[in-house]
């Protein structure tokens, strides 16, 4: 686990322990910590969502001639990863989402990797992005984006995610397309666009369930 702003990887993991958790991805090294912490960088108990929060000589000074962007990335010493994760007893780490593409659907939130996750197992599925599309109701809902090879209906993937989920998670609007969804220069699946391509899909599209 790492990113940019930590000087890359941040996080290290035995072989043993890697193949017998894959889903974790490692606790700081010599001089790098992490933890796990709230929205006003308290720790939160093991096991418990929270943003991850780094410190260590690899963490970046700042940005350049951005003071603002700054101060918002760190709190006190510890950088701000914009990641949720969780951390057990062990101190291993394991990436939930990342904090803005968090779904926020009448007072609970929503990972959309469970989801996409969910969605990934039907055969046919390319790939698969989760947002949130605007609810009166709840504020939220969750929208899945579905890149498939075959012809692959709504009602599949409702059905499928209705055995497999709580019912606030399965999503209310499902987009089948054939075309691949639109990355970042990453190579991520850039989420900013398909949230300002579907800003109205609350108006426009039908709901599927």
């Amino acid at each position: 686990y790492g990113l940019t702003e930590a000087g890359g990887n941040s996080s290290v993991m035995p072989a043993n322990e890697a193949i017998d958790h894959p889903e974790q991805c490692g606790r700081g090294g010599i001089f790098t910590k992490h933890r796990i912490v709230d929205e006003n960088g308290h720790d939160v108990p093991v096991g418990t969502p929270g943003e991850i929060v780094v410190r260590g000589p690899g963490v970046m000074v700042g940005y350049w001639n951005n003071p603002e962007a700054t101060r918002n990335a760190f709190f006190g010493e510890w950088l701000r990863s914009g990641d949720i994760g969780v951390m057990d007893e062990k101190g291993n780490m394991q990436l939930v989402d990342r904090l803005k593409d968090i779904i926020i659907s009448g007072g609970l939130n929503i990972w959309p990797l469970d989801i996409e996750a969910v969605i990934n197992e039907i055969d046919g599925v390319t790939e698969v992005a989760v947002i949130g599309a605007t609810d009166e109701k709840f504020g939220e809902t969750p929208m899945a984006i579905v890149h498939a090879s075959r012809a692959i209906t709504a009602a599949e993937i409702v059905d499928h995610c209705n055995a497999r989920l709580a019912d606030y998670k399965v999503p209310r609007y499902v987009v089948v397309q054939e075309e691949p969804l639109p990355r970042l220069a990453t190579g991520k699946i850039s989420k900013r666009d398909l949230r300002q391509s579907y800003k109205d899909a609350h108006r426009v599209l039908d709901r599927v369930r």
